[in-house]
């Protein structure tokens, strides 16, 4: 099955909040998982808000976009 993925439930993959066993279930199933080119772009200003928020900091934030653009096709 194709499942698109918005901003918010990508960040969820890689910031432990509430869904986050779903998202990490989505991708180790077989499922085609699709996003808009936008995605990378409004995951990284959605990282950054968390670092204003000091809900993370800013090793945590630069790990996390690593992971995002790297894992990025």
């Amino acid at each position: 099955m194709r499942i698109y993925l918005d901003t918010s439930a990508l960040v969820k993959r890689y910031r432990e909040e509430e869904g986050s066993e779903l998202m990490n279930a989505l991708f180790e199933s077989d499922n085609e998982l699709i996003s808009s080119s936008w995605t990378l772009a409004e995951a990284i200003a959605a990282i950054n808000k968390k670092v204003v928020k000091q809900q993370i900091n800013t090793e945590e934030r630069d790990f996390v976009i690593a992971v995002l653009c790297s894992s990025r096709r």
